[in-house]
């Protein structure tokens, strides 16, 4: 997706050399951590290329009613946020990371029933507690990860960290997001890819040792691609990772990567099936699918310039 005019280009951004910064929101209350209401004259109107821009968005989420998500490279900056969100997603709370990056890089959306939590925040990376009703919390983290390599070094660095301090192996933990890296040469479209390189192993150590891998999936390998109107090249930049302790909650999760649709990276739809039980916080939910009768789907996508979305379908 290029960027509209109004907002700030890639090669514009500073300095990322940032690390992890906590955050402390409240979690148990369920309060949201910046609930959106209608903007007020102090907050600029986004001018109508933006909204344009976002269309295709918007149509997805009103076609899916997915309940959580998390927007990356929207290049919005924290003035336009508000009245944006107010505009195009009146029912939404948000979370961006301006604070650690000014683009904001990564906005997470979401709406009742479901509790966010976030617990930290870098230039290329968010982590939440996710909360549903009568469920195991789910530590999710988004990301998206820098262009040149000694950045993206500093990622791996601080999901090992993150692994460490949370002691993550004893929780579900999904990742979602663009990590700007392949991990093997057959995820890259050029034959002449064929042996590792240093920047594979890097990547490779660093879900060994977080113990994260790639969630079982449909759909094609590669991810993006350049689109040029010849010799095309396409990776697989994208993932869905999960942890042991997530599959064991989840057992029949599977994601499917999505063909194109109005971004250069793929969607990526995470079914995770497992039982619920009857609640009214769940009436009136649509669902986006058909399911058995004792189970109800729960869905996480990324994608729409790679957009992570979580949807809890409702048993009727």
């Amino acid at each position: 997706m290029t960027p509209p005019p109004a907002f700030t280009p890639v090669e514009n951004r500073p300095s990322s050399k940032k690390h992890y910064q906590p955050v402390n929101r409240p979690s148990s209350s369920g309060v949201s951590l910046n609930p959106i209401t209608p903007a007020t004259p102090t907050h600029p109107q986004p001018p109508s290329t933006v909204l344009q821009t976002f269309l295709p968005l918007v149509d997805w989420l009103h076609c899916h009613k997915p309940i959580f998500g998390a927007l990356l490279e929207t290049h919005v900056k924290e003035p336009s946020l508000r009245p944006l969100i107010t505009k195009l997603c009146p029912d939404w709370n948000y979370f961006a990371n301006h604070s650690s990056d000014p683009d904001g890089r990564i906005i997470l959306i979401w709406r009742d029933p479901i509790q966010i939590n976030i617990i930290r925040q870098s230039s290329q990376c968010v982590t939440c507690i996710i909360s549903l009703p009568n469920q195991p919390l789910i530590h999710f983290t988004a990301i998206y990860a820098f262009n040149t390599n000694e950045e993206r070094v500093e990622l791996w660095t601080d999901l090992l960290q993150l692994h460490s301090d949370l002691d993550l192996d004893s929780h579900s933990w999904i990742i979602g997001g663009e990590l700007n890296q392949i991990m093997c040469p057959f995820e890259h479209s050029s034959l002449s890819m064929v042996v590792l390189d240093s920047l594979m192993y890097q990547l490779q150590e660093c879900f060994l040792k977080a113990g994260l891998f790639d969630l079982r999936f449909l759909g094609p390998c590669h991810t993006w691609t350049n689109k040029p109107p010849t010799d095309p090249i396409a990776k697989k930049l994208d993932r869905l990772l999960v942890n042991s302790a997530a599959v064991s909650f989840m057992p029949h999760a599977m994601a499917t990567f999505l063909p194109p649709s109005f971004s250069d990276h793929t969607l990526c739809l995470l079914d995770l099936v497992f039982s619920l039980p009857k609640a009214d916080v769940f009436i009136g939910f649509p669902r986006p699918t058909t399911t058995t009768d004792d189970l109800e789907n729960l869905y996480m996508v990324y994608g729409v310039d790679r957009a992570v979305v979580l949807d809890l379908a409702s048993e009727e």
